[in-house]
């Protein structure tokens, strides 16, 4: 009687480990919503603290644009830091260092005057 029921159980945790895996696709990205109120087409860029950036897209003037950010980038040790490049303007603004978990949701307003620009999260 006993064996009967091991060997069942086995063969259902047997059974259990056949069924594939399915990835969540979701949770590999973080989302960042942007809404411009800039006069002109504003890039985007993140980074991990000081070092170098990855441009993300182009946020048209008075747009809103969605960007997608690897999980692996979110889990910077000294904040992610945005940079916003306005259209025909050699020199962008640098955010604060943001602390962003893993599956957040960043919206970020880009205002006429980028260092006024500001986040949240959620």
């Amino acid at each position: 009687m006993w064996t009967k029921m091991i060997a069942s159980i086995a063969g259902l945790a047997l059974g259990a480990c056949a069924l594939p895996m399915q990835a969540d696709e979701s949770a590999d990205t973080t989302s960042v919503h942007f809404r411009s109120e800039h006069g002109r087409d504003v890039t985007v860029a993140v980074g991990c603290g000081d070092r170098q950036q990855t441009v993300l897209g182009v946020v048209e003037s008075r747009g809103l644009g969605e960007f997608e950010i690897p999980d692996e980038t979110i889990r910077c040790v000294w904040g992610l830091r945005f940079w916003l490049i306005p259209e025909d303007h050699p020199r962008g603004y640098m955010t604060d260092p943001i602390a962003i978990r893993d599956g957040d949701q960043v919206d970020f307003w880009i205002e006429k005057y980028p260092a006024q620009s500001a986040w949240r999260t959620r």
